[in-house]
């Protein structure tokens, strides 16, 4: 009878050990897209590496493939809100992807001075700068059903 006893904990120790490394396997996937899949969202925070004293602090973003991937926290606005920057949504620091597409826009420049478009490599040189820097630029994301419109820096 102990023997028995000894099979049955051995399978059901394994079973358990397979079920938690399954469940961790569903916490880790990175793939994760973060941005709202209905709808459309403006994203908005500023360049500050340090994250400290600040909501919307961005401490490092850079493009990697199709995915914009973002560290740091930033502020959620509907479109009607966004005009107003009122009732915005704040989302704690954590890294976020959001997809990009063939028809993504990358912006820099300001509304003073006017928006100029460049190519995602530039882009993404650019904003690699900016998190490297204390500059306090900001950084705003158009998303409309899960995938980025256009994204831009402003002073």
């Amino acid at each position: 009878m102990t023997k028995k006893r000894t099979a049955i904990r051995r399978v059901a120790f394994y079973v358990l050990m397979m079920v938690m490394a399954c469940a961790l396997l569903l916490i880790v996937k990175t793939d994760k897209v973060h941005a709202a899949s209905k709808g459309t969202y403006y994203y908005v925070g500023s360049f500050n590496p340090t994250g400290q004293y600040q909501t919307g602090a961005i401490k490092k973003a850079y493009l990697k493939g199709s995915k914009l991937v973002v560290k740091g926290s930033l502020l959620r606005y509907t479109p009607k809100n966004y005009k107003t920057y009122s009732n915005s949504e704040y989302l704690k620091s954590k890294t976020r992807k959001f997809k990009l597409t063939k028809n993504t826009k990358y912006k820099t420049g300001s509304g003073y001075s006017g928006w100029q478009n460049v190519s995602k490599s530039y882009f993404n040189k650019w904003i690699k700068g900016l998190s490297k820097s204390q500059n306090g630029l900001g950084f705003i994301i158009k998303v409309k059903n899960g995938k980025v419109v256009w994204m831009k820096t402003s002073p």
